[in-house]
């Protein structure tokens, strides 16, 4: 079993693992997005490992590109996601978006000045665009997953753990492929490319095992939210019992009111 096998039969049994935990637990309730983008990421991942053995290179190219679009597509609705998740957590209805776009302008335009979106000549076209999508991803992504954490800081809000944690891995993910951007294009195209692709994929994997391992042993939020209903209903009951006593009526055990 080689690098390339061993970590695609490894990310797709953390994802599969990370979608069940989603589903069973519902987290996708408040988070749907987030079980959307280790959706597509699974499916993508399966696909890849077994498309490449009945199509020609240059189809399989053509999925590979339609993929990281979806991907991008999921990552930007995932920090929209996490925004309206954290403000609700502080309590503010005025999200001001105005401020998180003026904070992304600044961020893409730092991060192309870093990323010189060079390519190794004489490629074929599909080859181009495949790399153009992968450095306009990277950059985009970074670019707003930083601008999310300028408009938090100067918001001053307050993270609630989960958010924190899908936050982390994302942000992780994101600088790590904005970094195989920028050493791709100092590199021709060989065996040292490959193991740049290689090393991001080693992240993503971890990436993975971190939300695993928090959503299996640390996320305690859906117990934290029934012992919350629960004292909030026994609260209740026991308000009405008191209101029922000083009334001169008396309540049985299950709250039903006799003489």
């Amino acid at each position: 079993m080689n690098a390339d096998l061993a970590l695609t039969l490894s990310g797709l049994c953390l994802e599969l693992v990370l979608v069940a935990i989603l589903i069973v637990r519902r987290i996708h309730r408040t988070l749907p997005s987030f079980l959307g983008f280790i959706a597509v990421a699974l499916c993508t991942d399966a696909l890849a490992s077994l498309v490449p053995g009945f199509v020609s290179r240059e189809l399989y190219l053509r999925f590979w590109i339609a993929s990281l679009l979806l991907e991008f597509v999921f990552y930007i609705v995932l920090t929209f996601e996490l925004g309206r998740n954290v403000l609700r957590r502080n309590r503010i209805a005025s999200p001001n978006w105005f401020l998180a776009f003026a904070l992304f302008i600044p961020a893409v335009w730092v991060l192309t000045l870093l990323s010189h979106w060079s390519i190794p000549p004489r490629l074929a076209f599909i080859w181009q665009v495949d790399l153009r999508v992968s450095q306009a991803t990277a950059v985009l992504g970074l670019g707003a997953f930083l601008a999310f954490i300028w408009w938090s800081a100067l918001r001053r809000l307050h993270w609630p753990p989960r958010e924190f944690r899908i936050a982390v891995g994302i942000g992780l993910e994101s600088l790590v492929a904005f970094v195989a951007v920028i050493i791709h294009t100092h590199q021709p195209v060989g065996p040292s490319y490959h193991w740049v692709d290689v090393g991001a994929s080693v992240v993503y994997v971890a990436v993975l095992v971190y939300w695993v391992q928090y959503f299996v042993f640390e996320d305690h939020a859906t117990s934290g939210s029934r012992r919350l209903a629960e004292e909030l209903t026994s609260a209740g009951r026991a308000d009405g019992r008191n209101e029922a006593s000083r009334m001169g009526i008396s309540t049985s055990p299950g709250g039903q009111i006799r003489s």
